[in-house]
């Protein structure tokens, strides 16, 4: 007999099976995508649904009735679960139609919990079943339904939203599928139309959750592309360095959280002899020159990593390194990079040597206060001009003057 009783029933359990995958599903989808600042609540409207549709189907089920406990208890849930587990799907509406909000999603929401609150204060009352009272929240379910597929389809013909008709679709099946219950239940008095039922709900819900699948991944393409062209616009090509736009955007933010630094430090660096050198050998020189200098500085941030250093190309020949927290002070970043600079010059790897000017300043003073964003960079930037010529990375010998006294004695 109970095997008969499973046969009765696999399909009415494939499907609450299918309900119950298909909403942990959607929910780990929602957590994901909010973890990463996507925010998308239709996934958790899709989740709460199939869990409040599980637990109708559940213990409403003949199974439970001849095998379960507390049989009372899960007939009140039964029909609880049933009175509202519509609510997701309107809040679903709400959030998919993007003409005006419409008042009908929230009113009909209200409508379903005034209906579950007064059915059970009834029912403390008189003693009345709630399946005495079952045709109220069928015809509100079923207008519900057809008004929401009115609005909908309104959407639809406006705005010619690929999603709102995937949703027009769905509700319709759910309309259907809802109506052949209905008549299956109050005419002819057939046990199994919560299957049916169930069916309809299950292509409802896969048609919603492939629109919604659909919709994110275009979001999540779109978003890569934007955040593809936004790091390359930050970048500068010839170095790989980030770029002055990317330079100011960090000095705005350093502004905005200077309260989380003790201090930081800014230094400009000027590539010297970049005019000669393209005089000399020519425009490929020149960016040879550059590319040469700007790793020069990249291994020095590499060295001092994992120290949240920054560097920057901001002009032609010219770039930016800022320092948050330091450690280390100015000096000893200089000498590094007098240091970094020596080694690559010695290497020969290149025919032109790195020649850099530096200057330097801090954002805090000594007690701690902290000057403005272009306070700060003209500092630095007359520190640069100031000590121009006299950097020890500047000392080593001029091949460029070097060139011009040969050609001369030529």
């Amino acid at each position: 007999m109970t095997r008969q009783h499973l046969i009765d029933h696999a399909l009415s359990f494939a499907v609450l099976a299918g309900m119950l995958g298909i909403g942990i599903l959607s929910l780990a989808i929602y957590l994901y995508l909010k973890y990463h600042d996507f925010h998308e609540p239709r996934f958790l409207d899709v989740a709460l649904f199939l869990f409040l549709c599980s637990l109708w189907s559940f213990t409403d089920s003949g199974i439970y009735h001849v095998y379960g406990k507390e049989i009372a208890i899960g007939s009140l849930i039964s029909f609880y679960a049933f009175m509202l587990m519509s609510v997701p799907m309107l809040h679903f509406v709400q959030n998919t139609v993007t003409l005006k909000r419409s008042p009908l999603p929230g009113l009909w929401i209200a409508a379903l919990y005034a209906n579950a609150f007064f059915q059970g204060i009834w029912y403390l009352l008189t003693g009345i079943p709630f399946i005495h009272m079952l045709f109220l929240t069928h015809i509100l379910l079923f207008s519900g339904v057809i008004t929401m597929i009115l609005l909908l389809r309104r959407e639809y013909l406006t705005t010619h939203n690929r999603g709102a008709g995937l949703c027009l679709i769905a509700f319709a099946i759910l309309g259907v599928g809802g109506i052949i219950s209905l008549i299956l239940y109050w005419l002819f008095k057939i046990y199994w139309y919560d299957a049916i039922f169930q069916f309809g709900i299950m292509l409802y819900i896969l048609l919603l959750f492939w629109g919604l699948i659909c919709k994110i991944t275009n979001d999540i393409r779109f978003r890569m592309e934007q955040e593809i062209l936004e790091k390359m616009s930050m970048e500068d090509r010839m170095t790989g360095l980030k770029n002055k736009k990317a330079f100011e955007h960090y000095l705005a933010k350093l502004e905005r959280h200077s309260d989380e630094y003790a201090n930081a430090f800014l230094a400009f660096l000027k590539l010297e002899d970049l005019k000669e050198a393209n005089a000399a050998y020519g425009m490929s020189a020149g960016n040879e020159l550059i590319i040469s200098a700007a790793q020069c500085i990249q291994n020095v941030c590499r060295e001092l990593s994992p120290e949240p250093i920054e560097c920057f190309r901001t002009d032609g020949n010219e770039f930016a390194v800022i320092l948050t927290d330091p450690k280390i002070s100015f000096s000893d970043y200089e000498t590094m990079l007098q240091k970094e600079i020596r080694r690559f010059n010695a290497s020969g790897s290149s025919r032109c040597q790195v020649c850099l000017t530096l200057g330097h300043s801090y954002f805090k003073d000594s007690l701690g206060n902290t000057q403005s964003i272009s306070s700060w960079k003209s500092q630095a930037d007359y520190d640069q001009h100031k000590s121009s010529g006299q950097t020890a990375a500047s000392q080593v010998s001029n091949p460029y003057k070097r060139m011009s006294e040969q050609e001369e004695s030529l």
